[in-house]
This record gives structure tokens, sequence and C-alpha cells, in this order.
């Protein structure tokens, strides 16, 4: 009767979970998985998408950039994207790979494991994203993150940067501070820093009268390169360029720039 009593015992021990899940090897480690995996350590939060005006909706007397212009409606498909720029140590883990380049300075990812990877160019950007099977994000799905659909002037509102609220020229920054370090300026969907801090490369090449021809559904920018130069959006802690609408670029493979950092979309 024991042993009987054990048999079912044992079988229900083995086959709980439906029979579908496999016997655990006892002498495996359960974090191995999430070790390896190019997402560990990274945060992505949804953006539900929707219609919004893109382009530049500043009121009087500030003077809109020409290449910001005309304001033009824009409907943009739902997307995950990462909750802040991308960090040294999660770039590291892209390098130990073999999928990723050294970026040129400050790149210490155990004593700055929190800091941004930056001095980056865009193909080292865009090989990162890839290996996480991601993607950089699109201007029009950038500009959606940073300013909703309620037409905010700003990732946080309708109030001008502080030092609260941004790493941004003014503050005594020097460099990137670590990501995150400004909770009060998130945006509508919670991500950090797309205010100062580091630019972030985009996937659309740069042209400054695309907002002219835009298709005003899921836009990807121009078909070929008219500059050269890629987008990059969300100003740096050496600037003051962190409105929602703030458009500017920089050449795709150009080495020296470390207030550019990246983060991806899915």
């Amino acid at each position: 009767m024991r042993t009987s009593l054990r048999l079912v015992l044992l079988s229900i021990i083995v086959g709980c979970g439906g029979g579908g899940a496999a016997p655990i090897d006892a002498g495996s480690d359960a974090t191995d998985a999430t070790a390896a995996s190019p997402d560990a350590g990274v945060d992505m939060l949804p953006v539900p998408g929707g219609t919004f005006t893109m382009g530049c909706t500043d009121p009087a007397p500030f003077v809109c950039p020409a290449d910001e212009l005309p304001t033009h409606q824009v409907t943009v498909a739902p997307f995950l994207l990462d909750r802040t720029e991308v960090t040294q140590s999660a770039y590291q883990r892209c390098m130990d790979a073999g999928a990723c380049a050294a970026p040129m300075t400050r790149f210490d990812p155990i004593a700055r494991a929190q800091y941004p990877v930056s001095d980056i160019s865009w193909t080292q950007a865009d090989a990162y994203c890839r290996w996480r099977g991601a993607r950089l994000p699109t201007e029009a799905e950038w500009e959606l993150a940073a300013r909703g659909t309620d037409g905010r002037l700003y990732p946080w509102g309708n109030t001008p940067a502080d030092c609260t609220r941004a790493n941004s020229v003014g503050c005594n920054a020097t460099e990137a501070q670590p990501v995150a370090t400004h909770p009060a300026g998130a945006g509508p969907f919670g991500h950090q820093d797309l205010g100062g801090n580091l630019w972030e490369w985009l996937s659309d090449w740069y042209d400054p009268a695309y907002y002219g021809v835009s298709p005003t559904q899921d836009p990807t920018g121009p078909g070929a390169s008219v500059t050269g130069d890629r987008v990059k959006r969300g100003g740096s802690w050496a600037d003051d360029r962190t409105r929602a609408a703030d458009r500017w670029h920089h050449p795709v493979d150009m080495w020296g720039s470390y207030d550019i950092g990246v983060r991806c979309a899915r």
C-alpha cells in the first residue's frame, strides 16, 4: 500500500504542469538562459501608437526651424521602445558576442555599467539593435514616444527643461550621467532621458525638406541619402535641444561624437 502511494505521489510531482513542462536539471543554473539573452537587463516599454501632430508647434516668439515644418498629422502603429538609453553593460554583451565594435572613448562597462554607451557611429548603433533582434526607431516613432498625442512641447510636458528634468547645458555636467537619473523628466509613456543626456541615433536618413512629402502612416524617412547624415534626436548634456520636435543630424560613420548614444525599438 505504501509503495503504491509513493508511486502515485511521484507520478503527480513529475506530471505537475499538465505534462508539458520538461524536468529541471538539478545541475543547471536557472539564470543562465536570462544571462545569455541579448535583452538581459534591458527594459522595453510599450508605446500604444496613435495619431499626433509632428513638427514644431512652439508658440511665438519662438521661431520654428525650417526642417521642423510643415507640421503634419502622422499615425504610428504600436511598438516597444527601450525605457532608457542603452547602457555600457548592455553594449558590452554585444561586444562579448562578437557583434559590436568597441566605442571610441569613455567606455568602462564595469565601473560605468549604468552610464549610457556613447561615442558610437550609426553603423554601430544599428548593429547593436539588430543583435538584440530589435531595430533603431524611426523619427516618427521617437517623436510620438517623446510627446504623446497631447501635443506637449517636451517629453515631461510644456515647461522648459531644468536640471531636475534633464541633463542638459547649464546643469554643470561635463558628460552623460547614469541612465534614469532624472525621473521627473520621464516621457508620456514612462521612457527616461528622451530630453538631454545623449542624442540618440534613429533609422531615418536626414532630409531637411522631408516633412513636406512625408507619408501620413508610419513614415520611415527618405528612401535614400540626401545629405549623407542620419537623424538624431533628444539633445544631450552639451546643449539645450530638449524639445520633442527638435531635429538634428550627423554623418553616419563619424567618430568622436561622445554625446550620441542609442535606444532600440521593436
